[in-house]
């Protein structure tokens, strides 16, 4: 067999491989909320599942992002204006790392570049679930408020106003 065979050869079982739906399973994207006490998960895939050098921050980022999207989502969906985190506890609003709008979410969650998210496969918020370098999705435990039992001594998201963060800043996502 000559070289150019043999690399066609190993070319198309590569390719093949590569097209065959072998590479991650992504988790669906969906809420459950307990609607007695307004507790939820929040699983969030988001968009953009091929991995690649230049797309990888942008996966790993909608990966992390998304999740709040949703959770601000179906907080209004159920009637509530506001949500805390519960979980991961490195952001839980109820303990030192909390922060309350989207934009510190996404600063101190996110990713900034390629390199940054390969240097330490970047998820310092414990968001992203799966491979860090083919994350599944994102998950986040929430309770929702309304202004009558939003608590004063915890940090809360105004989940409309994580909406427009969303809308405004070219990171707002279709259901999918």
């Amino acid at each position: 067999m000559n070289k150019t065979r043999l690399l066609s050869t190993l070319t198309l079982i590569a390719a093949s491989l590569l097209m065959s739906g072998c590479g991650p399973k992504y988790l669906k994207t969906h809420a459950v909320v307990d609607p007695k006490n307004h507790v939820g998960t929040i699983i969030g895939a988001g968009e953009g599942k091929e991995f690649g050098l230049i797309n990888h921050a942008k996966l790993l980022n909608n990966a992390i992002n998304y999740p709040l999207q949703i959770a601000a989502e179906k907080t209004l969906e159920s009637g509530m204006k506001y949500f805390s985190i519960l979980d991961p506890v490195e952001i839980a609003n109820d303990g030192p790392g909390g922060v309350g709008t989207a934009e510190e979410y996404v600063n101190k969650c996110a990713t900034n570049s390629f390199v940054e998210s390969l240097a330490y496969l970047k998820n310092p918020c414990k968001i992203a679930k799966g491979s860090l370098q083919y994350p599944a999705g994102g998950i986040l435990r929430i309770k929702m408020y309304d202004d009558n039992d939003r608590p004063k001594n915890i940090q809360s998201y105004d989940a409309k106003l994580v909406v427009e963060y969303f809308k405004t800043n070219d990171m707002y996502q279709e259901a999918h």
